[in-house]
């Protein structure tokens, strides 16, 4: 049996989240900021994924080792900081990057990890699942991108 991937564990919250009644207001508003933390945690990981995956393709196992423990505290990814990230790897990456991470694929990551971290600090939030659905459907864009930005299968 196949184990679940992490976007496959994710498209399930989200689902569930769906068949919340519309009158149970602060249930559907703990689980948008439920679904917003998931989201961020789904994009670093991922993200430390590719990266351990593309170093792995190129490079020995000290180097692996290495690159893997670097990026241990990899968080938080707003558009800057995915991209110096990225383009520590190959600044040939700069142009297609800049149309990648950019308009609403751009807004949608920085603006849920702003949301996040209101959430992680205990400052109030608005944000609402329908939201966090349209953040997600646009990293998930991104991410796929620089999958294959980055070669990977």
């Amino acid at each position: 049996m196949r184990r679940a991937s992490r976007k496959d564990v994710l498209d399930a919250v989200f689902d569930r989240a769906k068949n919340i009644d519309l009158g149970d207001s602060e249930l559907r508003a703990d689980m948008a900021r439920h679904l917003c933390i998931l989201v961020s945690g789904y994009i670093d990981q991922s993200i430390k994924a590719f990266t351990k995956e593309y170093v792995e393709r190129r490079s020995g196992p000290t180097v692996v080792r290495y690159v893997e423990a670097s990026s241990k505290n990899l968080t938080n990814l707003k558009a800057e900081k995915l991209t110096n990230h990225l383009l520590s790897f190959d600044n040939d990456w700069r142009s297609p990057l800049a149309v990648l991470i950019a308009d609403e694929r751009k807004s949608a990551l920085d603006s849920l990890i702003d949301v996040r971290h209101k959430i992680a600090h205990g400052s109030p939030s608005d944000v609402t699942i329908a939201r966090v659905q349209g953040y997600y459907n646009e990293i998930q864009k991104l991410l796929d991108g620089v999958r294959v930005l980055m070669g990977l299968p």
